[in-house]
Order: C-alpha cells, then structure tokens, then sequence
C-alpha cells in the first residue's frame, strides 16, 4: 500500500508539473475511443485511485499517465483488457516516452532468490602418491567418503552470496608420497570450503570476494574445482571470459595434506594470476594462464620447518578443446612453470602436459550417457602441484610421472554417476629413473541432491 501510494505521489507530481507547461499537450477530443477505456480499465480496479469523470477532458499527457498505470498492472487484467492497454500504449506512446513513465507490469519488490543443494561422493584410491612401483614398493590404497551441503542466494540484480560446507571420512589413511607411516582411519573436520560474495557491476563485468572454488585453464591441470581464498575480477561477454586473480592456496594444500598426513601447517603462498578463455567457434576454445607466486625461491633449508609442500609458480599454460565431431572430442594442455629452480634442471623438471580424446559425452542429467576417453600425460616433478589437480592425474613429486590411461564415465540415475580411470605411468625422465609404478586406479561414484 506505502508503495502504491508512493508511485502515485510520483505521478501526480509529474502532472502538476507537466500541466504547467499543458500548451506543449493538446486535449484529447471529448468524442475520442480512450475515454470509454479509461472508464472501463477504471471500473475494473486496473488504475489505481482513479476515479473517472466524463464530463472532465483531459490532455494527452493525463491520459498517458493513466495509461501508463493501467501497465502497470496489467498482469491483473484479462485478455480483452490486455488488449485494450495495448491500444492505448500505441495511441498514447509517444507520450508515455516523454515522460518517461514505466509501462512494464507491476512487479513486488525483488526478494532474494535462496537455493540449497550439495552432494555425496564415495571414492577408491589404489596405489594414491604412486608410491608402489616394480622396485618393490608399497602401493597405498585410500577411501574416502565425503558429504558437502551448498548453497547459495541471490540477494538482487547486483548481489549474491555462494557457500559450501562439508566433511570427509578417510580410510587407510597414510603419508602422501612415502612407504611408511600408516596413520589408519580419519574423520575430517566440518569445513567450509567456500564462502564467496559475488558484485555484478554490469551484464559483462563482476568481481568476488572470500573463499572461492576454482578451476583453471582446459583441464584443471593447475587447478581442479580446489578453494582458494581472495578475490577475482571479471569480464565476460558471448565468446571471451578473462580473470584477475588474487589469492592464497595455502588452505587448499593444507585441507589436502590433512586428509593423508599429520602435517597442520604449510607455508602461506600468495599467487597472482591471469585467466583466459576464447571460444573461436561452436568447435574450438582455447585457455591461456599465466600465474606466478609470492615464494619463487623453493625453501629447502630448515625455515620451512618440515612443512612447505607449496611449489614456487611462474607458470604459462596454454590449452585448447576441439570439437573433432559430433561423438568426438580432444584436450590438450601445456604447462611450463619457469620457476628457476624448476627450470635448472636437466631435464627441464617444470614442463609437462596432458592430452586426451573422448568418445560421447557424460550428462548427469539423462541416465544412460557415458563418455569414454583415453588420455596421455607427461608432469615433471616441479611442474604443478598434484593436491590442487582434483584427481585428474596421479603424481609424484620425486619423478614426476609420464604415461597412458584410460578413463570411463557413466550416468546411473539423474544426477547419480560413476566415474573411473587407471594410469600405467614410469618415471618422467626414465633415461635417470627407469622403472614402472603399479597401476593407479580410481573411481568415484557422486549423488547430486
């Protein structure tokens, strides 16, 4: 009622205004066709505090004024009252335009839009950390049971709010990268893993700010869908999207070693970055990153205090997915980190890349999909850091790992679906290490609620 009252003192301002100028509006013929619709809009509750007077003339620019009311509510009207207002806005239109008037339906104010959801995960691990190889190694197998609630809001036009809690269960749990050191079974503390507020300025540019999740680049190499914490700013229109990044991995890498080691610190790594991404056509995107940390010196040396699993990042990766036909498509992504230590080496141990092709395409949404992909790898150790990669591929950071794998996804009821792989990889520079790890098996099953 307040509004109502409100948009009419907005109107009648505007009239007494308009009326002291009414010789720029001629009167509308007493004879005219609008006046008997006025009335009748009026007598059905379609113009809100009008009261009709026929004897009354009125000038073009009062009838607009009605008119433009009568809009705003004709979500209210029926058919051949529609189709009276929109005679009038027709007759009246130049009008309504000059004063500029809304002629769109009455809508309540905006309230904000909530939604919740989440998903549960059970995942198996053999050989996790390719520690078990064909030089007599100890092959370690992991599962992990993980429940995450998220949820989000849409507070208006500009607004909104995203977060994600969750907790995983962790089973066999042992060192990352080692032999030794089994540490049984884990409940993992409740943690919210994002909570990110989100300012559109305009249809093209946004920014956010808090704890976001994060994917990077074609393939998730650098990063796969892992929570860093700071802030990007965007733009984006039909075919080009570019970020600038601000964050800290740091909680990242520790929520991961947490899950499989005793480790509770790592050292704060500041990165700051650059991501892009063009599609050239229906056919072919391409990804362009370009990010590079605070620590480019690799701590080695007592101050890391036993726990500095972060790698020093001046990283180029550049990516690229092809539509090669309807059943067919291929991925691939370069990755070179320049890092100086990475790049001192001999072989150069801070370049790699993933490859793979695949047959049909997964939809969690239509039971029965499946995708089928074959993929090939090859990861110096200082190239990327596998606890950000979300499972793409398994590594090793003493080796770095090359070779084949094969990949098979598959949808069992909406929004249920299986995904499964197995890597046969060796040593990235087998001329220095020339021996195979065991097979590194994966499968996860997901329920999206």
């Amino acid at each position: 009622m307040k509004k109502d009252l409100f948009i009419m003192l907005l109107l009648l301002i505007s009239m007494s205004t308009a009326l002291a100028a009414s010789s720029s509006f001629s009167d509308v013929p007493a004879d005219h066709w609008a006046y008997k619709a006025i009335h009748d809009l009026a007598n059905a509750g379609l113009i809100d505090g009008y009261t009709y007077e026929g004897n009354k003339p009125m000038s073009r620019y009062e009838m607009a004024v009605l008119v433009a009311k009568a809009g705003q509510n004709q979500d209210k009207a029926n058919n051949a009252q529609k189709l009276i207002i929109n005679s009038l806005k027709t007759e009246f239109g130049a009008e309504i335009k000059d004063i500029n008037v809304s002629v769109t339906p009455k809508s309540d104010k905006k309230q904000p839009d909530f939604h919740i959801g989440g998903d549960l995960r059970f995942r198996y691990y053999s050989n996790l950390g390719l520690t078990g190889n064909n030089q007599g190694g100890k092959s370690t197998h992991v599962i992990q049971d993980r429940i995450r609630v998220i949820m989000g809001a849409t507070i208006d036009d500009r607004w909104a709010v995203n977060a994600r809690i969750g907790a995983q269960y962790h089973d066999n749990r042992s060192n990352w990268g080692t032999t030794s050191g089994a540490l049984g079974s884990s409940t993992g503390t409740v943690q919210m893993d994002q909570a990110e507020l989100v300012y559109k300025m305009n249809p093209n540019w946004s920014a956010t700010y808090g704890r976001s999740g994060m994917f990077l680049g074609t393939t998730g190499a650098i990063a796969d869908s892992t929570f860093w914490d700071g802030a990007t700013l965007k733009y984006s229109d039909n075919k080009f999207t570019g970020r600038l990044l601000a964050y800290d991995i740091s909680q990242a890498l520790l929520a991961y070693m947490a899950n499989n080691t005793t480790s509770t610190k790592v050292n704060a790594q500041n990165v700051k970055g650059l991501d892009l991404k063009y599609q050239f056509s229906p056919k072919v995107t391409v990804t362009a990153d370009y990010l590079i940390s605070d620590n480019l010196k690799k701590i080695t040396d007592s101050t890391s205090n036993g726990y500095n699993s972060s790698l020093p990042w001046n990283i180029l990766a550049v990516g690229a997915t092809v539509k090669l036909s309807p059943d067919y498509t291929f991925k691939a992504e370069f990755v070179d980190n320049r890092a100086a230590f990475a790049s001192a080496n001999a072989p150069a141990e801070g370049e790699g890349f993933y490859t793979a092709i695949n047959y049909k395409q997964m939809d969690i949404k239509k039971p029965g999909t499946y995708s089928i992909g074959v993929h090939y790898q090859a990861w110096g150790k200082d190239t990327i850091n596998g606890m950000l990669m979300g499972g793409l591929t398994s590594s090793n950071t003493t080796y770095g790992t090359r070779g084949w794998g094969v990949s098979y996804d598959y949808t069992l009821a909406k929004d249920i679906f299986f995904s499964g792989k197995c890597d046969w990889l060796t040593p990235y520079d087998t001329s220095v290490n020339n021996f195979k790890f065991s097979p590194a098996v994966s499968w996860v099953l997901i329920t999206k609620f």
